[in-house]
């Protein structure tokens, strides 16, 4: 009868409820390992997909969650030290999914930003130039040379800006006699040759510029 006894302390209601949830830790292990491969095997996501994603790995850690904290507090200390390797690679796993997740959403916020807005017409008159200052032109001889090169390099013959924009900061780096000699001229983008040819006849007189 007391090995009989033995026996049958071995196996505990605790012991049983610790088995019934640890087989459903393990089975939500397996449910994050399925997001993460659908989240890898999309094409074409939305900003569905990322709500939907966001919500089933919530499901997913609450569950998990809630089985770890029905742990009965009876459990030896080699039990207690499995469990807690057990939630540490579910929460690596919830990691990188979550990381997975934000990613998407990132790269799905950057292409709306690229996409094209409704009603316009050039895609490149929307481009940021490069962070370089942008020497001015008052209509001093001596400083034509050195604007003319700068505003060729950088605005001229930058490949993503349209003849309007061209013109636009033409007009905005021009002062003082320079600005009076184009000012009438309609910012159009078959006008932005004209504006440039009109400095040039100005000012791209070489006598002058080699007397000054």
């Amino acid at each position: 009868m007391s090995e009989f006894s033995g026996v049958q302390a071995s196996s505990s209601p605790k012991d049983s409820v610790t088995n019934v949830i640890q087989r459903g830790q393990a089975h939500l292990m397996r449910r994050l390992d399925s997001l993460k491969n659908a989240i890898q095997a999309a094409r074409d996501t939305d900003s569905s997909y990322v709500e939907e994603w966001t919500e089933r790995l919530s499901v997913i850690v609450s569950a998990f969650d809630t089985k770890h904290a029905s742990l009965p507090e009876t459990v030896d200390a080699a039990q207690w030290e499995a469990e807690e390797k057990r939630y540490e690679e579910f929460d690596r796993r919830r990691c990188d999914i979550s990381i997975l997740i934000k990613r998407c959403g990132a790269d799905l916020c950057a292409s709306n930003t690229e996409t094209q807005q409704p009603g316009v017409s050039n895609s490149r008159s929307k481009v940021r130039l490069p962070e370089i200052p942008m020497p001015s032109f008052n209509g001093a001889w001596e400083t034509w040379p050195t604007f003319r090169d700068s505003f060729v390099s950088m605005i001229d013959g930058h490949p993503k800006l349209s003849d309007v924009d061209k013109l636009m900061y033409l007009k905005r780096v021009v002062t003082k006699e320079a600005a009076q000699l184009i000012d009438a001229v309609e910012t159009t983008a078959a006008n932005y040759s004209v504006a440039w040819e009109l400095l040039k006849d100005r000012y791209e007189n070489k006598k002058v510029l080699v007397r000054r």
